[in-house]
C-alpha cells in the first residue's frame, strides 16, 4: 500500500515520506506534485508509475543556472585578458571572412 493512501497529512509529515520513497503513481504525483518538486529540487529521483509500470523519472535538471550577479562576480574574480586579445580576435575575424568558402560575414557590431 502507498504512504499516500488514507487521510491527508501535515506537510512536514507529506515531505517525510519521500525521505525513502523513490516511486509513486501519477495520481501520487498529482496530488503531491509541489512537495516532490521540492524534493526533486534537493537531489532526489522519482519514479512514477500508472498500472505499475514506469512512466517517466523525475530529477533534478542538468542546468546550473547562475544569477546576473554571481556570473559578473565569477568573471570578475577570474584572470584579466592580454592586451592583445582583441587584436587576436580583430586578426581571426579577418581571416574567417577571407575564407572563399564563407558567404557570410562574422558580424560583431
Amino acid at each position: 500500500m502507498s504512504p499516500y493512501a488514507g487521510a491527508a497529512a501535515s506537510s512536514s509529515e507529506e515531505s517525510d515520506k519521500f525521505d525513502f520513497m523513490n516511486e509513486m503513481t501519477a495520481t501520487e504525483l498529482a496530488r503531491n506534485l509541489s512537495s516532490v518538486l521540492n524534493r526533486v529540487i534537493e537531489g532526489e529521483e522519482v519514479t512514477v508509475t500508472r498500472g505499475g509500470r514506469p512512466i517517466v523519472e523525475i530529477r533534478p535538471s542538468r542546468r546550473q543556472w547562475m544569477k546576473g550577479s554571481d556570473f559578473l562576480a565569477a568573471l570578475r574574480s577570474g584572470p584579466s585578458l592580454d592586451p592583445e586579445f582583441g587584436d587576436d580576435v580583430e586578426r581571426i575575424r579577418a581571416e574567417y571572412n577571407a575564407m572563399p568558402e564563407r558567404s557570410t560575414p562574422l558580424e560583431w557590431d
